[in-house]
């Protein structure tokens, strides 16, 4: 704002300035007098946008506002008027009735402006204020008004430049057009194209009219006349003339006199050249008529007129005068004869001074009632106005409140009556248009009379601006809605009213919900993945350990038997790890060929002790061979979260039966449809039956979405069978349900048959003989995990080196630097990382074979993997076998690659 309102201030004084200079070049001239209207006009536009600025308050900024519009409203109508004259300035055009027809639009737009409530069109942001309109019918009919009209004008300049026969006048036009288009252009750019684009500051159109100004005031002052030059003309001619003669210019300076008139007017010839002609001479009625005459007859000839001299009084002189035209008979000046008649007319002169009394005080009369009638229509027009602008205000306000998308009403703040409302209103309450007619605002809203009353009263006398609250409303259904309402003080049929704003936000509150859920089971991820890990390197001690005292129990055959149940219970506890990390996310989900009973089995064992005693399961498996390719842990999660959820819904009943059904079927053309248009061929079906309270049919298409409930506070997240849709189809599977309210339901998983396959971790887990003599380099940052499996490698065989950290390993290698076939390294060590250890030994070039270690793996580890070449990458905890069936693969390659 502070540098904007003095630029719209200098711009307004300039114009100013520039309209009194073309008035005073020649107040007579039609084209000069409509151009200095043009100038005012610009000056009141920028004028009213700078101080409007700076006001203190809305509504002074709106009288600034008012004086902007005035302005530019008028501006293309005014211009178009000075285009005519220019081309052919004739009096006629001045009461031709068309004439006004251009004013009709000025005046319309400025009608309609003074319409605008200032609140809805002046905003103030960043300490200033600004206007802003909305693109509507009306905006587009002001900026045809405005294109049109100046597009016509400047067509008009470019006429009066290729009809005239003058040069000057061409370079006119041309200076003219040029500097016309420009500013078109840029003032388009600035007040119409940008508000498009919603950019509002000001009006910066007005200061681009600076340019068209300029032009216009370059072309009056370089192309106006051809200067007449003293050393042009005959000294010898003029001297010999016994009456006073002047030349004067075409910029109306007077270029040179001779002897007699410098005489006659006691002025020196330097007091006297370059004068302006106006001011010397075209100070008097007869003066200017005389002036006039020459211009149109193109000479005169003893016509009585005044010559001023050096002392302010006036000599009676005939004239004789003629236009003077260079070789390209383009007007160059004028030349004035005079011949003194002062003795002659020195008694005609009283009556004359007596006539010219008379005629300024008949002037000036006539001017002061043209005036009183004036102020006395204004008022009249003002009133008329008012009452239009009210009228319309109203009428578009109470349109507003109809078409509006949002719920809008107004009601009396002292009855609390509704006044008036749009239809939303009652489709947000789920509301009659018989309750509508009679209905309160406190009959509407969950709020008490006296709370209401309080709030209204605080609006009315400004102690707050607006409220705007949340409210709860409950429906006879039990249903819950969020109704958001803003008040806020309005004058409506010229009195003071509140106007209520009503959004239903109850999907939006539901979405924000849904969004601290995703939150909350991210946070969950990351805390289970860092468990998990910490949990990895434990577990790897008691499996070590486990297998330790086997070795050393061998004839202990009771001892035996409890180390194997131990280990088995740690196997357990690696694929529950491996489970936690694929819910975190922390690792890759591996899928194999495994027989769903097992897993089955396996989450009946859990479920017994989890789920409510008064449910009884039963198992109905029909089916010997039941292998499906899947991630062990997905299936278990699947499971437990089919049963659980059957768990719940068997919560009220007296006695639960929660069935699990096994069976093989064969999908074909004939029932492909039957089962979501799966793949011809044998599947196995695993069906999930309970007698529960069953699925409404109006919510069991949305049972499968994320984030869906139906448990409420009781703390359901929904994602439970949106989870389970996703591991079927995965398993490229399906998953339906089958349910009736009350009667139970059940849900139906179909898997794709795997023909039984020995993998290759069940092959290997039987190598154990023909071991090698390999040098094996333990790393850890264990100290526990590097003892125990030292010690289990030593007894299969190897010779084992270990090494607590990367940093005590890497001083081993440097030290025996060919000495290791084989370096076991974890990832994630405190000094130095296994990435760090193994990317040094390869820039080294160490001849040496490379397995690693981690509680999990994600894509980074596999790029690290194949860059670095890495033979082996094992899953912790890992056994004894999984560590002697790596090395042997590496150590038959390494011997296969010597050879």
């Amino acid at each position: 704002m502070i540098y904007i309102f003095p630029r719209l201030f200098v711009c307004s004084i300039f114009y100013i300035c520039f309209g009194v200079y073309v008035l005073f070049i020649n107040v007579k001239s039609l084209k000069n007098r409509v151009l200095f209207s043009f100038c005012i006009h610009l000056s009141l536009w920028a004028l009213g946008n700078a101080f409007m600025l700076i006001a203190p308050n809305i509504y002074v900024a709106n009288l600034w506002r008012i004086v902007a519009a005035f302005g530019w409203c008028f501006i293309s109508s005014v211009w178009l008027d000075v285009c005519i004259l220019l081309k052919n300035e004739r009096k006629e055009w001045m009461m031709d009735i068309k004439r006004l027809y251009m004013y009709v639009p000025g005046v319309f737009f400025f009608i309609l402006y003074l319409s605008y409530k200032p609140n809805e069109v002046i905003i103030r942001s960043n300490n200033m204020w600004k206007e802003k309109y909305p693109i509507n019918w009306l905006q587009i009919l002001y900026i045809i008004y405005y294109v049109v009209f100046f597009l016509i004008g400047i067509m008009k300049v470019q006429e009066y430049g290729k009809e005239s026969n003058l040069n000057r006048v061409k370079k006119q036009s041309k200076i003219i057009t040029k500097s016309s288009l420009a500013t078109f252009i840029i003032a388009v750019f600035l007040d119409i194209i940008l508000p498009i684009f919603k950019i509002y500051e000001c009006s910066y159109g007005v200061i681009a009219f600076a340019i068209g100004v300029i032009g216009v005031w370059y072309a009056i002052t370089k192309y106006n006349m051809m200067a007449i030059n003293s050393g042009s003309t005959n000294r010898y001619i003029l001297e010999n003339i016994k009456n006073p003669v002047f030349l004067v210019g075409d910029d109306l300076l007077i270029k040179d006199v001779n002897s007699a008139a410098l005489n006659i007017t006691e002025f020196t010839k330097e007091e006297i050249l370059n004068a302006n002609f106006k001011t010397f001479f075209l100070n008097s009625v007869r003066n200017k008529m005389v002036f006039e005459e020459i211009i149109r007859m193109g000479s005169v000839k003893d016509i009585e007129t005044n010559l001023p001299n050096k002392n302010n009084k006036y000599i009676l002189c005939l004239v004789s005068s003629s236009l003077l035209y260079d070789d390209f008979q383009d007007f160059i000046g004028i030349v004035y004869v005079f011949h003194d008649i002062t003795d002659r007319k020195n008694t005609e002169s009283v009556l004359i001074k007596a006539q010219e009394k008379l005629e300024n005080t008949v002037r000036k009369r006539t001017v002061e009632l043209k005036e009183i009638n004036l102020r006395l229509m204004e008022e009249i027009s003002e009133r008329v106005k008012v009452q239009e602008e009210l009228r319309k205000s109203e009428e578009k306000y109470r349109a507003l409140i109809k078409q509006s998308l949002e719920g809008m009403l107004v009601f009396d703040p002292y009855t609390l009556k509704i006044l008036e409302s749009n239809r939303k209103v009652y489709d947000i309450f789920e509301i009659s248009e018989n309750e509508e007619k009679i209905l309160t605002i406190d009959k509407l809203l969950p709020l008490n009379r006296k709370e209401l009353l309080d709030k209204v009263k605080n609006i009315i006398e400004k102690r707050s601006v607006n409220i705007q609250e949340t409210v709860t409303l409950k429906k006879e259904n039990g249903s819950v809605k969020n109704i958001e309402y803003l008040m806020e003080l309005v004058r409506y049929n010229s009195k003071r009213h509140i106007m209520v704003r009503i959004t239903d936000v109850t999907e939006k509150l539901i979405l924000e919900e849904r969004k601290h859920q995703i939150v909350k089971l991210e946070s969950l991820g990351t805390l289970a993945g860092g468990i998990a890990h910490d949990f990895n390197n434990i577990l790897a001690g008691i499996i070590g350990y486990t297998q330790l005292a086997l070795q050393d129990a061998e004839d202990l055959i009771p001892v035996k038997e409890s180390l194997l149940e131990v280990l088995e219970l740690g196997e357990r506890a690696k694929g529950l790890i491996a489970n936690i990390l694929t819910f975190s996310r922390k690792t890759v989900i591996r899928p194999k060929v495994v027989d769903i009973k097992d897993v089955i089995k396996a989450v009946i064992n859990i479920l017994k002790i989890t789920i409510p005693s008064h449910i009884k399961i039963k198992e109905n498996f029909k089916c010997n061979d039941a292998n499906v390719f899947v991630d062990v842990g997905e299936m278990r999660q699947l499971l437990m979260n089919l049963c659980i959820n059957a768990s719940i819904a068997m919560k009220k009943n007296s006695e639960g039966i929660l069935e699990i059904a096994l069976a093989e079927i064969i999908v074909s053309d004939e029932n492909q449809n039957k089962y979501g248009k799966l793949k011809n061929g044998k599947y196995i079906k695993i069906q999930i039956i309970d007698n529960g309270c069953g699925i409404e049919k109006s919510i069991k298409e949305r049972i499968f979405e994320p984030f869906f409930t139906t448990r409420g506070d009781e703390g359901g997240t929904g994602l439970g069978l949106s989870m389970a849709h996703s591991i079927v189809k995965r398993a490229n599977g399906t998953i339906a349900v089958d349910s009736e309210l009350n009667k139970g339901s059940t849900f139906t998983v179909l898997l794709p048959l795997a023909e039984k396959t020995l993998r290759a971790e069940e092959v290997c887990e039987n190598i154990n003989n023909d071991i090698t003599s390999a040098r094996i380099l333990f790393v850890d940052d264990e100290e526990d995990i590097v003892n125990t499996n030292v010690r289990l490698l030593k007894h299969v065989g190897y010779n084992v080196t270990g090494a607590v950290g990367g940093k005590k390993a890497l001083e081993i290698l440097k030290v025996k630097k060919s000495y290791f076939d084989i370096l076991i390294t974890d990832k994630s060590m405190p000094d130095i990382s296994g990435y760090s250890l193994i990317k040094e030994l390869r820039e080294e070039k160490f001849d040496i074979s490379i397995i690693l270690s981690s509680g999990f793996k994600n894509e980074a580890d596999g790029e690290f993997i194949n860059s670095m070449n890495i033979d082996e990458f094992l899953l912790k905890p890992i056994s004894k076998n999984q560590y002697v069936n790596s090395i042997e693969r590496i150590m038959k390659n390494r011997s296969t690659t010597i050879k």
